[in-house]
Protein backbone atom coordinates (compact mmCIF):
# COMPACT_ATOMS: atom_id res chain seq x y z
CA UNK A 1 0.00 0.00 0.00
CA UNK A 2 2.71 2.76 0.73
CA UNK A 3 4.35 1.38 -2.31
CA UNK A 4 1.25 2.52 -4.32
CA UNK A 5 1.07 5.93 -3.22
CA UNK A 6 4.82 6.51 -3.13
CA UNK A 7 3.87 5.97 -7.06
CA UNK A 8 0.95 7.82 -7.60
CA UNK A 9 2.84 10.60 -6.06
CA UNK A 10 5.64 10.09 -8.48
CA UNK A 11 3.33 10.06 -11.47
CA UNK A 12 1.17 13.34 -10.10
CA UNK A 13 4.60 14.94 -9.60
CA UNK A 14 6.00 13.67 -13.18
CA UNK A 15 2.75 14.88 -14.70
CA UNK A 16 3.13 18.67 -12.94
CA UNK A 17 6.33 18.74 -14.49
CA UNK A 18 5.38 18.47 -17.76
CA UNK A 19 2.42 20.72 -18.05
CA UNK A 20 4.84 23.25 -16.43
CA UNK A 21 7.45 22.55 -19.91
CA UNK A 22 4.33 22.46 -21.98
CA UNK A 23 3.42 25.91 -21.15
CA UNK A 24 1.63 27.87 -24.22
CA UNK A 25 2.28 31.72 -24.58
CA UNK A 26 -0.63 33.99 -24.82
CA UNK A 27 -0.92 37.72 -24.73
CA UNK A 28 -3.71 38.78 -22.59
CA UNK A 29 -4.91 35.43 -22.38
CA UNK A 30 -5.05 35.62 -26.67
CA UNK A 31 -3.38 32.81 -28.12
CA UNK A 32 0.02 33.25 -30.44
CA UNK A 33 -1.52 30.13 -33.01
CA UNK A 34 -4.41 32.75 -34.23
CA UNK A 35 -4.38 35.02 -37.32
CA UNK A 36 -3.33 38.62 -36.82
CA UNK A 37 -6.70 39.42 -37.62
CA UNK A 38 -8.42 36.76 -34.89
CA UNK A 39 -5.47 38.16 -32.22
CA UNK A 40 -7.22 42.02 -33.23
CA UNK A 41 -10.48 41.06 -32.63
CA UNK A 42 -10.06 39.23 -29.24
CA UNK A 43 -8.15 42.02 -28.17
CA UNK A 44 -10.90 44.42 -29.17
CA UNK A 45 -13.45 42.14 -26.98
CA UNK A 46 -11.35 42.84 -23.65
CA UNK A 47 -11.26 46.32 -24.54
CA UNK A 48 -8.41 47.63 -26.64
CA UNK A 49 -9.56 49.79 -29.54
CA UNK A 50 -8.01 49.14 -33.07
CA UNK A 51 -6.01 52.19 -34.73
CA UNK A 52 -5.31 51.44 -37.80
CA UNK A 53 -3.62 49.06 -40.27
CA UNK A 54 -0.46 50.42 -41.81
CA UNK A 55 0.78 49.44 -45.47
CA UNK A 56 2.87 46.76 -44.37
CA UNK A 57 -0.40 44.68 -42.94
CA UNK A 58 0.64 45.90 -39.51
CA UNK A 59 -2.92 46.20 -37.18
CA UNK A 60 -2.23 48.69 -34.63
CA UNK A 61 -4.19 49.35 -30.97
CA UNK A 62 -4.12 50.62 -28.10
CA UNK A 63 -4.56 49.32 -24.60
CA UNK A 64 -3.70 48.49 -20.86
CA UNK A 65 -0.84 46.54 -20.80
CA UNK A 66 0.82 45.59 -16.93
CA UNK A 67 1.31 48.81 -14.54
CA UNK A 68 1.92 51.02 -18.02
CA UNK A 69 -1.17 51.85 -18.38
CA UNK A 70 -2.01 52.61 -22.29
CA UNK A 71 0.60 51.36 -24.66
CA UNK A 72 0.71 50.86 -28.47
CA UNK A 73 0.35 47.42 -29.43
CA UNK A 74 1.41 46.08 -33.05
CA UNK A 75 0.49 42.76 -34.69
CA UNK A 76 1.83 41.34 -37.74
CA UNK A 77 3.31 37.99 -39.42
CA UNK A 78 0.27 35.95 -41.36
CA UNK A 79 2.25 32.92 -41.00
CA UNK A 80 3.95 32.87 -37.96
CA UNK A 81 2.00 36.10 -35.65
CA UNK A 82 4.07 38.48 -33.60
CA UNK A 83 2.69 41.01 -31.02
CA UNK A 84 4.75 43.97 -29.72
CA UNK A 85 4.33 46.09 -26.98
CA UNK A 86 5.68 49.96 -26.91
CA UNK A 87 5.05 50.82 -23.49
CA UNK A 88 4.54 54.69 -22.54
CA UNK A 89 7.25 57.07 -23.37
CA UNK A 90 7.82 58.26 -19.43
CA UNK A 91 8.80 54.37 -18.62
CA UNK A 92 11.44 54.28 -16.17
CA UNK A 93 14.57 52.11 -16.04
CA UNK A 94 12.85 50.75 -12.62
CA UNK A 95 9.70 50.16 -14.17
CA UNK A 96 11.51 48.17 -16.74
CA UNK A 97 13.69 46.26 -14.29
CA UNK A 98 10.06 45.47 -12.07
CA UNK A 99 8.80 43.83 -15.45
CA UNK A 100 11.92 41.80 -16.15
CA UNK A 101 11.97 40.33 -12.65
CA UNK A 102 7.96 39.56 -13.21
CA UNK A 103 8.83 37.99 -16.09
CA UNK A 104 11.46 35.78 -14.82
CA UNK A 105 8.84 34.70 -12.20
CA UNK A 106 6.26 33.76 -14.41
CA UNK A 107 8.50 32.58 -17.05
CA UNK A 108 11.85 31.49 -15.37
CA UNK A 109 15.55 33.64 -15.56
CA UNK A 110 15.64 35.14 -19.04
CA UNK A 111 18.09 33.28 -21.20
CA UNK A 112 20.87 36.32 -22.62
CA UNK A 113 24.54 35.97 -23.22
CA UNK A 114 25.09 39.63 -22.86
CA UNK A 115 26.99 41.22 -19.86
CA UNK A 116 25.90 45.05 -19.43
CA UNK A 117 23.99 46.01 -16.43
CA UNK A 118 20.86 46.90 -18.53
CA UNK A 119 20.61 44.16 -21.11
CA UNK A 120 19.72 45.89 -24.93
CA UNK A 121 17.54 41.98 -25.59
CA UNK A 122 16.39 39.50 -23.20
CA UNK A 123 14.75 36.41 -23.98
CA UNK A 124 12.29 34.45 -22.26
CA UNK A 125 11.30 30.85 -23.93
CA UNK A 126 7.54 29.48 -23.26
CA UNK A 127 6.92 26.24 -24.79
CA UNK A 128 7.69 26.75 -28.22
CA UNK A 129 7.01 30.45 -27.79
CA UNK A 130 8.78 33.54 -26.78
CA UNK A 131 8.96 36.76 -25.03
CA UNK A 132 11.98 39.52 -26.37
CA UNK A 133 12.47 42.95 -24.12
CA UNK A 134 14.29 45.05 -26.80
CA UNK A 135 15.93 48.34 -26.04
CA UNK A 136 16.35 50.65 -28.34
CA UNK A 137 18.98 53.36 -27.05
CA UNK A 138 18.00 56.88 -29.01
CA UNK A 139 18.31 59.51 -27.59
CA UNK A 140 16.92 57.63 -24.65
CA UNK A 141 15.42 54.29 -24.06
CA UNK A 142 12.81 53.08 -26.63
CA UNK A 143 11.57 49.75 -25.04
CA UNK A 144 9.21 46.68 -26.90
CA UNK A 145 8.10 43.90 -25.75
CA UNK A 146 7.93 41.16 -28.28
CA UNK A 147 5.65 38.03 -27.94
CA UNK A 148 6.34 35.43 -30.96
CA UNK A 149 6.25 31.93 -31.95
CA UNK A 150 9.80 30.08 -31.60
CA UNK A 151 9.37 29.54 -35.67
CA UNK A 152 9.15 33.33 -35.55
CA UNK A 153 12.50 34.53 -33.83
CA UNK A 154 14.40 31.38 -35.18
CA UNK A 155 13.59 32.65 -38.80
CA UNK A 156 13.78 36.66 -38.24
CA UNK A 157 17.87 35.68 -35.83
CA UNK A 158 18.73 33.70 -39.62
CA UNK A 159 17.96 36.82 -41.59
CA UNK A 160 19.67 38.54 -39.15
CA UNK A 161 23.06 40.79 -41.03
CA UNK A 162 26.16 40.69 -38.55
CA UNK A 163 27.05 44.10 -39.29
CA UNK A 164 30.52 43.50 -37.27
CA UNK A 165 31.48 41.74 -40.79
CA UNK A 166 31.23 44.96 -42.33
CA UNK A 167 34.44 46.55 -40.18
Amino acid sequence: MKNLRITLAIICALFLCANAWSQDLTFMGVSLESSPDEICSQLKDRGFTYIRKDNYNTHHLEGEFWKFGKCEISIWGENEPRVSVKPPSWTTVSTMRDLINSLDNKYGINDSSQSDDFKTELRWDVGENSITLLDFYIDGHNYSLVYASKAATDSSSKNRKNYSDDL
